[in-house]
């Protein structure tokens, strides 16, 4: 799981996770030709033999500077490529102590006609956050489109399982939260979280 707390001000079409043509996450916005409009859509792209399969919700105020959760995960744990797995895009908000926008898009895999979608997911590669994604041979058209990030992120975090929902909703109503499904989650299964102003650590398991 790969969990940011995220908001974009501008309104234009944003990267906002990528490892290099494998997956990538996105802002699109709805109008961009509209300076006042805050409608996007959030895309999540799974590269594999046959192509992009995508994920997409759509989000009324997602160009207005306020935080959010979001979340891209698999459902099945483990390297083992040949497995049927389930990949979910997540994004939530909160207005004071209450969950305001709670979304989700998923891509499901068949992992014995469609392993090269897991390949994708577990191979090794740079993992960029907030950056332009550029033209790549065979990318969906939009990714040619998003610009760096005009926002912030406040914290990024890889966990080693699939968070419960309530969980989520906990970390998006106390943003610097980082307690998992369990009491030993945030020692075990918090892999690695990054606060942007802190030293960047390299790590490897």
């Amino acid at each position: 799981v790969i969990e940011l707390q995220v908001a974009q001000n501008l309104n234009r079409h944003t990267g906002v996770i990528r490892k290099g043509s494998d997956f990538g996450v996105l802002f699109e916005s709805t109008y961009p030709t509209d300076f006042y409009s805050k409608k996007g859509n959030i895309h999540f792209y799974l590269s594999g033999s046959s192509g992009y399969k995508s994920a997409s919700i759509a989000v009324p105020n997602l160009f207005d500077s306020n935080m959010g959760t979001l979340l891209i995960e698999r459902e099945t744990s483990g390297n083992d490529i040949t497995k049927d797995t389930v990949y979910k895009l997540q994004y939530r908000r909160n207005r004071k102590d209450r969950i305001q926008v709670s979304k989700s898009a998923s891509i499901s895999i068949n992992g014995s006609t469609e392993s090269s979608y897991n390949a994708a997911w577990t191979g090794s590669g740079v993992v960029e956050f907030g950056n332009s994604f550029g033209t790549i041979s065979g990318a969906p058209t939009l990714w040619g489109s998003a610009q760096p990030m005009s926002g912030s992120i406040q914290e990024i975090r890889y966990w080693a399982e699939p968070l419960k929902d309530i969980v989520i909703d906990e970390h998006t109503l106390s943003r610097e939260s980082y307690h998992g499904n369990s009491v030993t989650s945030s020692y075990f299964d918090l892999k690695f979280r990054f606060i942007p102003d802190s030293n960047l650590k390299t790590i490897s398991n």
